[in-house]
């Protein structure tokens, strides 16, 4: 019996902290494609919300058709789920849709942009709105851009198939700044790998790590972009992981987005028709597992292009230094509690709140202290807090933005003194960080022991076992009695 109670108070518990784990992090999927699974339906930028593998469509924002241009006074709608990409910018909150003119001579990528939320139309319903002229236009082919947390926009840029490389080159689409690009070379540079047959379907995404993946002719490979220069000359590895495999009645990979610690992937068939099929990409392995999509008949949207857009926060909390204070069983407890911006928006209303009479009661807690020990994002801390009645440590309202990146973090250093504590026991302490992220969703983080919330740094600060809360124990130091009292 005790080793069944054992295994069950264990699954209550897990239980508990996965319920938990659910509410630090929120990630929307942002597709371009096609409605009724591809099959004639309706070309619209739609909206996914996912969680532990199950997707279903958002209710906000509601799809829509964007109104797209090129040039002042054109009334032609530009925008197709064909030879197209999008990438939500996480500096200036805005998604970037990319379309390439393969008839042209040169070939000529264009690039609008435009809030998320953005109400063009509904679906199938262009409407009277504005039409939004393109924000600028490159003459070669941009296979996908994935943008990092400082805003830079990592353009994948490809010769005709078959290659041997690729060229990688950063713009900020937002100042009109326009760098030269790397090359990207292929590993292993001979064998499977080495070459892509083909570019016309696949896409790139950038994890909210900084993390780069892309996957063109079913190949997934991860480029080391850090190394960029800004000499074609130099080369750049991108690492081959593994060829993609596919599902039954499917022919490419053509979209890649990142949510809830998860790669998911989209397919089309072998004749470009995308489909309502979706998987987990394993990023170190490449291996796929299964997504369940529900939808209504009808409905199911198959994807062509995918984005994310996220939102999360994660808190740590470290012991710093226990000391005595020279009364019985009483001591001065330091701790740093480290709080972060794992999204991709901000994150309004946030609060920090640290219960220390949790650790042996109110009324052993005294001496209470709290000041910033690092404070790029600028908060201001609650007058009067005392681990006891006054739990919160933030004054009410403030945002901690996502960019820039350096001020998307604070550290607390919180000081008290603890009595009546007994040796060998262990005390258990968590702080909790909330906040609203994207449409205003609830965030909640429990403190992980330790300075990094992200113990295995997919981004997401509450899977199971990132909840651990901080202890301390007073050893007992064993007293050798004298040699005349053991006989």
């Amino acid at each position: 019996m005790r080793k069944v109670l054992f295994l069950f108070i264990a699954l209550m518990l897990f239980s508990a902290s996965y319920l938990h784990a659910q509410k630090a992090t929120k990630g929307i999927l942002v597709s371009i494609g096609t409605n009724k699974c591809g099959s004639g339906g309706t070309d619209s930028v739609y909206f996914f919300d996912y969680a532990a593998a199950a997707m279903s469509r958002a209710v906000y924002p509601n799809a829509y058709k964007p109104l797209l241009k090129i040039g002042p006074a054109s009334t032609t709608n530009k925008f197709t789920v064909s030879a197209a990409t999008v990438s939500f910018n996480p500096k200036d909150q805005k998604l970037y849709y990319f379309w390439t003119d393969y008839g042209a001579t040169p070939v000529r990528t264009y690039v609008w942009r435009w809030k998320v939320d953005t109400t063009f139309s509904q679906v199938g319903s262009p409407g009277t709105a504005l039409f939004l002229d393109s924000l600028h236009s490159y003459p070669y082919d941009i296979g996908g851009s994935a943008f990092d947390f400082s805003g830079v926009g990592w353009t994948l840029e490809f010769k005709t198939a078959p290659i041997t490389g690729a060229h990688l080159r950063p713009i900020d689409f937002a100042a009109g700044t326009y760098l030269q690009y790397d090359s990207l070379q292929f590993i292993p540079t001979s064998g499977i790998g080495s070459k892509l047959y083909s570019v016309a379907s696949g896409d790139i995404t950038m994890l909210p790590n900084g993390q780069m993946y892309y996957n063109f002719d079913n190949k997934l490979y991860t480029p080391d972009y850090a190394s960029w220069i800004g000499n074609p000359a130099n080369l750049i590895k991108s690492t081959y992981i593994d060829t993609t495999i596919l599902p039954t009645g499917t022919g490419y990979l053509v979209g890649l987005g990142f949510v809830d610690g998860d790669l998911v992937s989209s397919y089309a068939t072998s004749s470009g028709t995308p489909t309502c099929i979706y998987r987990r990409l394993n990023p170190i392995t490449g291996d796929t597992n299964n997504v369940v999509y529900t939808y209504g008949a009808n409905l199911g949207v198959g994807s062509t292009d995918m984005s994310q857009v996220n939102s999360g926060i994660g808190a740590a909390k470290k012991l710093v230094s226990i000391t005595a204070t020279g009364t019985p069983n009483q001591y001065d407890v330091v701790y740093d509690v480290y709080v972060k911006n794992y999204g991709t928006v901000p994150v309004t209303n946030v609060q920090l709140k640290d219960s220390l009479g949790a650790i042996n009661g109110n009324a052993n807690v005294s001496n209470v202290s709290a000041v910033f020990t690092n404070n790029p994002a600028g908060f201001t801390l609650l007058g009067g807090y005392n681990g006891t009645t006054v739990v919160n440590l933030l004054n009410a309202g403030q945002t901690l933005v996502n960019y820039p990146v350096t001020n998307n973090n604070f550290t607390i250093r919180i000081s008290c003194r603890l009595s009546n504590i007994i040796s060998g026991v262990v005390y258990n302490n968590s702080a909790i960080a909330t906040g609203n992220g994207w449409n205003n969703y609830a965030l909640r983080d429990s403190s992980t022991n330790g300075s990094n919330p992200d113990l295995n740094q997919n981004s997401k600060p509450d899977d199971v076992g990132e909840g651990q809360p901080t202890p301390f124990v007073i050893v007992l130091v064993p007293t050798t009695p004298p040699c005349s009292a053991l006989s």
